[in-house]
């Protein structure tokens, strides 16, 4: 009978081991000191590819669920289909597509889809008033942008020139 005790003894120091074992699993697998997070999303650059949208008068890095427009490239010209360029000072030129045609008028660089009221005869780029489309003011719509040695989509009727950028548009 002294075997048949030693049996229930190691019996219970089996359980006793196996009942631990399984709750450091448990705690191991739940989580616990150690638990691990998922990496911290990496910092927004302006690179072609980028994805921004607008925030007020000025254009943003954002995420892409969140952002219509991308950054087409960054260079000092920009290729065809690029809707409105900004400036990065010192690294060149973003060419940004896919920002909605401005809503709100005033003196800010028109993009591919805006319309703007006629210049004044020395009227810089920068200075070319965007209007609603609507509006009895509208003068032409903005189709492309190009640089010297590019040219105007066809059906543009009118080209705007500020040294090396071309507006090319389509009257109304």
């Amino acid at each position: 009978m002294i075997t048949s005790g030693i049996r229930f003894q190691a019996l219970g120091l089996t359980l006793a081991v196996l009942i631990a074992a399984t709750t450091v699993a448990g705690v191991l697998i739940v989580g616990g000191p150690g638990e691990s997070r998922p990496p911290p999303p990496p910092p927004l650059r302006w690179s072609a590819g980028a994805c921004v949208r607008e925030s007020g008068s000025t254009v943003v890095l954002d995420v892409c669920a969140e952002a219509p427009g991308r950054v087409l490239a960054i260079a000092p010209t920009c290729p065809p289909g690029t809707d409105l360029r900004a400036a990065l000072h010192p690294t060149g030129t973003a060419c940004l597509a896919g920002l909605p045609p401005a809503t709100r008028p005033g003196p800010v660089p028109p993009r591919r889809g805006d319309c703007v009221e006629r210049p004044r005869r020395r009227t810089s780029l920068g200075e070319i008033v965007r209007v609603s489309c609507g509006s009895n003011r509208a003068w032409a719509k903005v189709t492309a942008f190009h640089t010297a040695g590019g040219g105007c989509p066809k059906g543009s009727d009118h080209v705007l020139r500020g040294g090396p950028t071309r507006i090319c548009l389509t009257g109304r």
